[in-house]
């Protein structure tokens, strides 16, 4: 039996990987060990993550690197700065519906809290206006790109236009 190592390392710790991505041959596989975490009281997040977030921010640069196909959705780009949850399902009726929120508390340590991401929208997605179930505000999608911009602790829950 022969071996292959197509494995990539995105990055390693004391010279062992701990972080690797394949895409060799048409696998799409991530493999991630990650940093044990210590809660302290009161503490910054960072502090908890061992002074950085980047292994976190790595990992989903990897992740989002194989959803970077037009049929999936996916964001336009991974900034540690701009961390925020989303997700995204359809519906028995067929409505796609996507959910965006800030969550980050502490992890920039600076007075900002707002945060901003675009989404790719997948094809079978691309209208050009989508609706916030909540507020009724509505985001523009341009050439399938979906800008989200969320003060602190604020949340979206977006749809395109009823019919």
């Amino acid at each position: 039996m022969r071996q292959r190592h197509d494995a990539r390392v995105i990055y390693e710790v004391e010279g062992n990987p701990v972080l690797t991505l394949n895409t060799a041959e048409g696998k799409r596989v991530v493999m991630w060990d990650p940093p044990e975490v210590m809660f302290k009281q009161n503490a910054p997040l960072a502090e908890d993550w061992g002074g950085s977030g980047a292994a976190y921010a790595l990992v989903a640069g990897a992740l989002n690197y194989l959803l970077l196909r037009s049929e999936v959705l996916h964001a336009e780009e991974v900034d540690l700065n701009q961390t925020m949850n989303v997700a995204a399902w359809q519906g028995k009726d067929g409505t796609v519906r996507i959910l965006a929120a800030n969550l980050e508390e502490g992890l920039r340590d600076d007075a900002d809290m707002t945060r901003h991401a675009t989404l790719v929208l997948p094809e079978s997605w691309r209208v050009t206006k989508w609706t916030d179930f909540w507020s009724h505000r509505t985001f523009e999608a341009d050439r399938g790109r979906l800008r989200i911009n969320l003060e602190q602790a604020g949340s979206v829950l977006m749809q395109p236009p009823t019919q």
